[in-house]
């Protein structure tokens, strides 16, 4: 009901995303700048970040802040109403579902006052908030492990690891780490694409952030034939993976369009001079945006007009200029477009 399938590893996995998405709003908001996964021996696995750090003050309900959120639902974005800021994905269930789903559950607290921590297990705090060290470098780190009486299924490191390298690449400047192994950044976009056969010097890279919505967009070419001659097209919520939406009709649109601010002579025609210019093309396409609306139950039909103007925007102005750096690969496009 909260979490999804437990058998399949997509339910698993979600417990992970609520985490890590609680750290990634506080990148969001300034207050971060690495999160660090490690799975352990027992299957538990621990999320740390360099942020703030949960509140601990008491609330009106009695107990410490950090107990209400670790074992009561809400129905804001975050618990501590800190919004408005971009967050991660959809407005997910929250700790509190995490905490449920948890054979045991230990948050440690570090900041000015010193390193705090408590115990849950299946959604009770089996001990008060306790303070066990001296004050240190403020952050938050969460160590879990999943209900075996829930979940039929086991971490997926693959599965993980793709998810940091993916955060890390959509969000410059967040370093991640998994293990402890290998630092995930700093990254951008770029790393996202799959430039095998590049026939670019470089891949292109446009950004552009207007009235609390940013874009960022990543392009390569492959080439125009054989195996490689399908794109690929990489696109990005809030974070999250979408299967479709006004910024990948605002994608296909931009491209047509700076294509014909080139030359390409096809004015309000995009549909065919797309299909001509993403052969061989690899792409990320990620939005950033306040309160997205989605158009179907499974939420990945992103329904936000005002973006996908603002990413056809973003490639009318920004890929000319530095298609125009090529213009041998610029100018085989648009004999292409011409031909067509």
């Amino acid at each position: 009901m909260y979490i999804g399938d437990p058998h399949d590893g997509s339910g698993l996995h979600h417990l992970l995303w609520e985490v890590l998405a609680n750290s990634l709003d506080q990148f969001l908001m300034g207050k971060a700048t690495r999160i660090d996964v490690a799975l352990h021996a027992d299957e538990s696995i621990e999320v740390t970040d360099d942020g703030p750090g949960i509140p601990m003050g008491p609330t009106d309900h009695g107990p410490p802040f950090v107990e209400w959120v670790l074992t009561s639902l809400h129905h804001s974005a975050t618990a501590d109403g800190h919004a408005p800021h971009v967050h991660v994905g959809i407005h997910g269930v929250g700790l509190a579902a995490v905490c449920a789903l948890s054979e045991n559950l230990t948050v440690e607290l570090r900041g000015a006052r010193g390193r705090y921590r408590q115990t849950f297990a299946r959604g009770a705090a089996v001990t008060e908030l306790t303070r066990v060290g001296d004050p240190s470098r403020s952050g938050t780190s969460i160590r879990l492990k999943p209900d075996p009486d829930i979940f039929s299924t086991r971490w997926n490191v693959a599965t993980i690891d793709q998810r940091l390298r993916e955060l890390s690449a959509l969000q410059p400047g967040l370093l991640t780490s998994f293990r402890s192994t290998q630092r995930h950044g700093p990254s951008d976009l770029r790393d996202l694409l799959d430039s095998r056969n590049s026939v670019l010097p470089e891949p292109f890279l446009c950004v552009r952030k207007e009235n609390q919505m940013t874009v960022r967009i990543a392009l390569d070419w492959n080439g125009f034939d054989g195996p490689e001659d399908e794109p690929t097209i990489l696109q990005f919520s809030n974070l999250e993976a979408t299967r479709d939406g006004d910024h990948m009709t605002g994608f296909k649109r931009g491209l047509a369009g700076a294509f014909a601010r080139l030359g390409a002579g096809h004015g309000k025609a995009w549909v065919r001079p797309f299909e001509i210019l993403s052969r061989g093309l690899s792409a990320v396409v990620s939005v950033s945006l306040i309160d997205p609306e989605y158009g179907d139950p499974t939420r990945d039909l992103l329904v936000h007009p005002r973006i996908g103007k603002l990413v056809e925007r973003t490639l009318v102005d920004e890929l000319p200029p530095l298609m125009n750096h090529i213009p041998d690969f610029r100018d085989d496009l648009l004999s292409r477009l011409r031909d067509a």
